[in-house]
């Protein structure tokens, strides 16, 4: 097996690629992690996918996905405007867009975020009746096309978008009310992305630096699998340079 370049910054295997994510804010107990990780983790690391053989950054979307996807994004945006639903850049997704303006190749997952979830079921009613289908998992809205192939024996298909419906003030669980100040959110501003009409929440930087912590000097592959929807056994990171605005430089 071809091993890492050692620019490519710390590999670590889980559990403590885990427990490193949840150290996040506490740089003592984040080092510590990394020192013992790199350390008692086998030295040989085993490639939890094809994608991980030589470059754990490699662009997982193939062509044919990547064009769904978008062909996706837009018509969720176009249905959304018609019911006036503004839907968010969110999580990974609001990474990708400000830091490469696009998707990031290695996340195959794009998340959307809904704030006045009263609408809801008009957004639902509206984006089936266009042919795509809806599935509620939690408090979240999985909109896919039928007609692709099924995620791993779940009730969606991939490629698929997370509509994440947020409740303000919601106590009920860890995704239903939104973790940030609402100050941080609304009322945001259009974009285009990915060739669809959306909306970026209010201060997107002070966002992700509250939930992405380092975000603009590092950046690592993600933890889950969506197309096979399980957890990925290894986290890698790197060192990245970025702009005032958060642009990654190249």
């Amino acid at each position: 097996m071809k091993k890492f370049s050692g620019d490519m910054g710390p590999v670590l295997l889980e559990p403590w690629g885990s427990w490193h994510r949840r150290s996040e804010g506490h740089p003592r107990l984040q080092r510590l992690v990394m020192w013992l990780g790199r350390r008692l983790q086998p030295r040989q690391l085993e490639m939890d996918a094809a994608r991980f053989a030589e470059d754990p950054f490699a662009d997982v979307w193939e062509p044919e996905t990547l064009a769904q996807v978008r062909e996706l994004l837009g018509r969720v945006a176009t249905v959304a405007a018609a019911v006036e639903t503004p839907l968010y850049l969110f999580w990974g997704t609001l990474l990708g867009h400000v830091r490469e303006g696009r998707i990031l190749q290695w996340d195959d997952d794009v998340d959307l975020a809904l704030f006045a979830p009263e609408q809801a079921p008009a957004l639902t009613a509206a984006l089936q009746a266009t042919g795509l289908q809806v599935v509620k998992f939690n408090s979240i809205l999985k909109v896919f096309d039928p007609a692709w192939p099924s995620t791993a024996g779940k009730e969606w298909g991939f490629p698929f978008i997370d509509i994440f419906v947020f409740q303000p003030g919601a106590t009920s669980g860890p995704w239903d009310a939104p973790p940030f100040d609402m100050a941080l959110l609304l009322p945001g501003r259009p974009v285009t992305f990915e060739g669809a009409e959306l909306r970026e929440p209010e201060q997107p930087l002070a966002l992700l630096d509250q939930h992405y912590p380092g975000w603009r000097s590092k950046e690592r592959t993600t933890w889950w699998n969506h197309r096979e929807e399980r957890q990925m056994r290894i986290i890698a990171v790197r060192g990245i340079r970025t702009d005032a605005n958060g642009r990654k430089l190249e």
